[in-house]
Order: structure tokens, then C-alpha cells, then sequence
């Protein structure tokens, strides 16, 4: 999950104990990411720091696959 509008929006409607709180205790890292963080990689991605990168995915999950 990343802490944008949407999920704002989301928490907002559901209510307390019904909405995305029950994933985000799935999270090991223990929050949500935020928007700054997956524009960061995105940008990184955009360099030629990663130029030689090919056919990879990379996951911005808090470590959720790792759990």
C-alpha cells in the first residue's frame, strides 16, 4: 500500500477496523509507503545508474512477499 489520496480516501469511508488496517498488519515494515519513496525509485529508474538492468520487477511492498 502507498499512503496516497486514494488511500486516504479509503480509510475515510470504511471506518476504523474495516478498512486497510487489517493489511497493513500484514506489512513486516509496519507502515504504509509513501508517494516520495515510489517516485524516488521511478527516478532512479530513469538514470543511467540503471542502465544495465534488464527485465526485472521490482516490488515496493514493505517486505510484504518476505513475511
Amino acid at each position: 500500500m502507498i499512503a496516497s489520496g486514494r488511500l486516504t480516501k479509503v480509510m475515510a469511508l470504511s471506518g476504523p477496523g474495516k478498512g486497510p488496517e487489517g493489511p497493513l498488519a500484514q506489512i513486516p515494515m509496519g507502515r504504509v509507503g509513501t508517494v516520495a519513496e515510489t517516485a524516488a525509485l521511478i527516478v532512479a529508474l530513469c538514470t543511467d545508474d540503471t542502465s544495465y538492468m534488464t527485465g526485472v520487477t521490482v516490488d515496493i511492498n514493505g517486505a510484504s512477499y518476505a513475511a
